[in-house]
């Protein structure tokens, strides 16, 4: 059967799968670029799932259902935003695939929403680069002291190159259903390996 995965690094297979497949859902795609290629939500859209994309860089999202916002992810109001879309106060998935050292400012922004995530795949680009090592430091103080739980940190492309952290709220997931999960430092093809290895794994 043809794949039909559209992330770059396997964020909507991890995503899809920590949700069950679930055919209804709310995302934030921020820096979300291509509608479809490399896409983080364009998947998610697939099954069922609404929300908003966001990219400062114009493009045609006339084919897709989520609200689509050419602009700045660092100035934008994120809590007008989504109370203009009328999105959930608790949304299912973030996404923010955005360059250092804007992210933090972003993820900021987005934290002070007033709004809750489930789960969340934060790009920081640390690459083992040592100046970017405080930027990722600081977001994860910010999501600990929020209450968020950092399932795989450190999740790499190629080449050992460490670009992001995916995170989940504990309030919405067992925790020890997920302990298969907690991993440091491994590649998104491995984190996809075990996740088809655990079961309940959907090929489309």
């Amino acid at each position: 059967m043809e794949n039909r995965y559209y992330s770059q690094a396997g964020q909507d297979q991890f995503v899809s799968h920590l949700f069950k497949h679930k055919s209804t859902g709310s995302f934030v795609d921020v820096g979300c670029w291509h509608p479809s290629a490399n896409n983080n939500s364009y998947y998610l859209e697939t099954l069922g799932w609404k929300g908003i994309c966001l990219d400062r860089d114009p493009h045609d999202f006339s084919q897709r259902t989520a609200f689509y916002f050419n602009d700045d992810a660092l100035t934008v109001d994120y809590k007008q935003m989504f109370d203009s879309c009328n999105m959930p106060k608790v949304i299912d998935y973030l996404s923010l695939d955005i360059d250092v050292p804007h992210t933090l400012t972003a993820l900021i922004n987005i934290i002070n929403s007033e709004y809750e995530f489930k789960v969340m795949t934060i790009e920081h680009d640390w690459y083992g680069i040592e100046d970017r090592l405080p930027v990722r430091q600081e977001m994860r103080k910010i999501l600990t002291d929020k209450g968020y739980h950092l399932l795989c940190g450190d999740v790499w492309f190629q080449n050992n190159e460490y670009f992001e952290d995916w995170w989940i709220h504990p309030d919405y997931f067992d925790s020890k259903e997920l302990e298969y999960l907690q991993v440091n430092e491994l590649s998104y093809i491995e984190i996809i390996d075990k996740i088809k290895q655990h079961g309940n794994y959907k090929n489309e």
